[in-house]
Parts: C-alpha cells; structure tokens; sequence
C-alpha cells in the first residue's frame, strides 16, 4: 500500500477546497448575472419575452396597489446554491419596479 506524501496532503487540503471555493463564486457570479434585469428588461412583456420563463407568479395587494411577483426558475444553478429564486416585482402598468437575485438571502426585499 502506498503512503501519503505530503505533496498529497497539499492536494488534499488545499487544492481542492480552493478549487472548490473557486467554483462556488464563478456560480454565484453566473447566477447573478443571469438573474440580473439591467440591459435585459424593464417591464413584464420583455421579461416574458425572455428564454428563462417564471417558475411561478403571484398577485399581491398592498395599500390598494396590485403588485405581480415572478419568481425564476431554479436552474442553472451550479455550485452557487441561492436559498431562495430570484424574483421580479412588476406594478399594474407592467413596469419592473423591483428585483432581487436571491430573496432568500435579501431581507430587505422580503419585507418591502
């Protein structure tokens, strides 16, 4: 049986968490690029219009506005592992008014 080598500890632990970790932000990267609106849409048609259709919409009232809120699909995930979709809020005219890319992890969002 082969012995370890120390050059085999350093692959180990420390090449592959850091790879690894490398890995993780290159996807987290990917998953908000692709979940960001800016140069891509600004109002529900272009959104809908888009290859990435929404896993689901809802239909909230708040201070007697009407607000739509789609939230993405899951996919294309990678390694990032957002705790939640992203999601789009849109006002009664269509207009995208707010977006988050993880509302999982975006408190401010959630309680907006």
């Amino acid at each position: 049986m082969k012995s370890h080598t120390k050059h085999d500890w350093i692959i180990g632990f420390i090449i592959v968490p850091f790879l690894l970790m490398c890995a993780n932000v290159l996807s987290h990267n990917h998953w908000d690029s692709l979940n960001n609106p800016e140069g891509k849409f600004t109002n529900v048609s272009e959104y809908l219009a888009q290859e990435r259709p929404p896993s689901y919409i809802t239909k909230i009232n708040k201070q007697g506005t009407t607000f739509f809120i789609a939230y993405s699909s899951m996919d294309e995930v990678g390694l990032a592992l957002p705790s939640g979709p992203a999601a789009y809020v849109f006002d009664e005219t269509g207009k995208l008014i707010q977006w988050s890319s993880d509302i999982g992890e975006d408190p401010q969002f959630q309680q907006q």
